[in-house]
């Protein structure tokens, strides 16, 4: 069983891969995402020199990335490689402490899921959001914090989206 689950991870991390990487270009929103970290690499400031119409925690992130890498658009298509596979990891330990880790069925809706975002949207703020809850929630379920920590958490999600 527990190589059946590495087989149908690697298999949809590489359908992932192939579905982020080959999708056409006609998205104008992936641009302007990527013209936003752009920008922030090549030191323009957010809201003096151009503006940014979503808060701008995601593209701060990929603006460093963009900087250390390259200033390419295959570099955003790699980010959103990288936040489907890394949610897709979150998604099964998620499955794991809910005790659904043997249910084919669930690992299985996950993927088709996670494909389906990768044929036909970008992955952007909203799905980087996503993904910080995920992280918060798997450690929230692993370990069963008292009531000071729950609300320091929700003090953390309430700011991550207050604009």
């Amino acid at each position: 069983m527990k190589k059946l689950k590495s087989l149908i991870f690697i298999f949809s991390v590489l359908l992932i891969f192939i579905l982020v990487l080959f999708k056409n270009l006609n998205s104008i929103d992936e641009l302007y995402n990527y013209n936003f970290g752009r920008n922030i690499a090549n030191g323009y400031s957010i809201y003096k020199d151009f503006n940014c119409i979503i808060f701008p925690v995601f593209p701060w992130i990929m603006g460093a990335i963009i900087k250390i890498f390259g200033q390419k658009v295959i570099i955003y298509r790699l980010i959103q490689v990288f936040l489907l596979i890394i949610t897709e990891k979150l998604s099964f330990n998620l499955f794991k402490l809910l005790n659904k880790e043997n249910n084919i069925f669930c690992h299985l809706i996950c993927i088709i899921y996670l494909c389906l975002i990768a044929i036909f949207c970008i992955i952007e703020y909203n799905f980087f959001s996503m993904m910080l809850l995920l992280i918060i929630l798997n450690i929230e379920i692993k370990e069963k914090k008292n009531v000071k920590d729950n609300i320091i958490i929700g003090l953390l999600i309430r700011n991550l989206y207050w604009n």
